[in-house]
């Protein structure tokens, strides 16, 4: 409830207007990147509508000049839309056109996010709102997604399905489980900087908020029963803990999310059969050393498919296979080596890094790792953890999931990306950080 009357009050402390009748810059960034972050979590459905009232914002707000004024003496945005560039010269040697087109338009957040962030200037106090409504966005959609499955428990099919109504894509049906848990593992970070170093804001998130935020957010991650989404979770709970027990911020939260994760774990192993099955499914594929190619099973069939992904690789290092002709590719790869469960599927590769490699080769690759490097380097270098914690998270997610495949992977990892880059501020707002270089 505080959060929700602190951005209440955050919103409706100022005008979009100035007294003279001018825009209130400042204001239309906030209102327009906050509902846009707000959406990621809620509707994939209606990104491409708000992303609309971004770029009109940054029009009226004449962000143009202001990001071209950037850009010439920071060029970092142009090497992150220089992979969206990539993509658009793979369509040179691509065969199926139609699908090369719809690829780019899946994609093309990639350029334009870039582009467009370093132009809407945002204060501190703003910046944290951003991100507060990207949380309550998380919530209401972690919110809706429940009342969903009891609807479905009580209502439909019991007997057919029970209690698999409140595990992975039951539980929520408009986004993909794997990108959900991503979201709900960054709402956590971004919990823990707002609650440590939101100093300067109403927004600050105080000790219980960040608790039962935690707790809730955990413990819709292992209902989730994503496998990437709970090794981030176990990796970044360490880090959280080790960080405050090294910094002496409290003992009590160690304890307590240390508690929560085993207690979860322990309960959703005994009483969730989706998370105790993937479990087992983990471990047999990595004890058995041969595997049926035929295999439905998720861990086993995507260990096939990394290498099937590998082979496709190597036969076109270079340039890749061509943007719109990947998908026929790894189909190919697929029916060639017999992948009957990969191929019912049309599964893709499962992995980014492998995905953008076929496509575009190893520059691709190159590209988007560098990104990655780069952006964690910077996190390093200012201090700016959620920056890192980021990364992370991105990382992990990308070595199990094509991200930039699906809307839901490719806007959260290209409006955060910048977000975090180009609009961050430190608690002391003298200190210039709209140039993040690298040296």
């Amino acid at each position: 409830m505080r959060l929700l009357k602190n951005l209440r009050t955050s919103y409706t402390e100022s005008s979009v207007t100035t007294k003279d009748g001018k825009i209130n810059a400042e204001r239309l960034n906030l209102i327009t990147l906050g509902l846009f972050a707000f959406i990621i979590p809620m509707s994939p459905a209606l990104v491409p509508l708000f992303a609309v009232l971004l770029v009109v914002a940054w029009m009226l707000n004449k962000g143009w000049h202001i990001s071209f004024r950037f850009f010439r003496s920071n060029p970092l945005p142009y090497f992150y839309m220089a992979l969206y560039g990539l993509y658009v010269l793979g369509m040179l040697h691509t065969n199926n056109i139609a699908f090369g087109a719809k690829d780019l338009e899946t994609k093309f957040s990639l350029l334009l996010l870039p582009l467009i962030l370093p132009g809407m200037r945002l204060h501190r106090s703003a910046f944290e709102s951003v991100l507060a409504l990207f949380i309550l966005g998380c919530f209401l959609s972690s919110l809706i997604s429940l009342g969903n499955a009891i609807y479905n428990y009580s209502f439909n099919d019991v007997e057919r399905v029970g209690a698999y109504v409140f595990t992975a894509g039951r539980l929520s049906p408009l986004i993909h489980p794997g990108y959900l848990a991503m979201y709900l593992n960054f709402a956590i970070a971004a919990l823990y900087h707002l609650h440590f170093f939101g100093k300067m804001h109403p927004l600050t998130i105080n000790k219980k908020t960040m608790i039962y935020g935690f707790i809730w957010f955990s413990l819709f991650i292992f209902l989730l029963a994503s496998k990437a989404g709970l090794i981030t979770l176990f990796i970044s709970s360490f880090a959280i803990i080790l960080q405050m027990l090294i910094g002496k911020k409290s003992r009590k939260i160690p304890i307590i999310i240390l508690a929560t994760i085993t207690s979860i774990f322990f309960i959703a192993f005994m009483t969730v059969p989706e998370f105790a099955r993937k479990f087992k499914e983990v471990k047999e594929s990595v004890q058995h050393s041969k595997q049926d190619v035929s295999t439905n099973e998720s861990s086993a069939v995507r260990l096939l498919v990394w290498k099937a992904s590998i082979r496709l690789l190597t036969k076109e290092p270079l340039i890749g296979v061509g943007t719109g002709d990947v998908k026929q590719a790894t189909l190919d790869e697929y029916a060639t080596e017999g992948m009957e469960g990969a191929l019912a599927h049309k599964l893709n590769s499962h992995n980014q890094f492998l995905q953008t490699g076929i496509a575009i080769g190893l520059p691709g690759m190159i590209v988007f790792l560098g990104g990655l490097v780069i952006a964690i380097l910077i996190g390093y270098r200012r201090k700016q953890g959620l920056l890192v914690a980021f990364v992370v998270i991105i990382t992990i997610t990308a070595l199990v999931e094509s991200i930039l495949e699906t809307q839901a992977g490719v806007v959260f990892y290209a409006f955060f990306n910048s977000f975090l880059l180009f609009l961050y501020r430190p608690v002391d707002e003298h200190e210039d950080v709209r140039e993040p270089h690298l040296f």
